[in-house]
């Protein structure tokens, strides 16, 4: 029995899978429209870890350096905001 490799997920998890189905109406090139879709994708996600582990003052030490929950507060307000930026981005681009 083998452990899970979280770097081999299915292709259907990838972000090149995901670019194409955005891309599909635009013959398959990735288009500025749909970098923001999936950048903004990233940051939501991003934001969303942040501010649960602010929220649920979850503690993370890498070897001997711990970071406050404070930083992830801030990231959290950060990330959602480029998240917000980019969705807006890309909406009035197709506009």
């Amino acid at each position: 029995m083998t452990p899970l490799n979280i770097f081999r997920l299915p292709n259907m998890f990838t972000i090149r899978n995901f670019a194409g189905i955005i891309a599909e109406n635009s013959g398959g090139k990735m288009t500025h429209q749909a970098y923001l879709y999936i950048s903004g994708c990233i940051f939501g996600v991003v934001a969303i870890l942040h501010l649960i582990r602010a929220a649920l003052q979850l503690p993370v030490k890498i070897g001997t350096l711990s970071f406050p929950v404070g930083l992830s507060w801030v990231g959290g307000v950060v990330t959602l905001l480029l998240y917000i930026w980019g969705f807006q981005l890309a909406a009035k681009g197709r506009g």
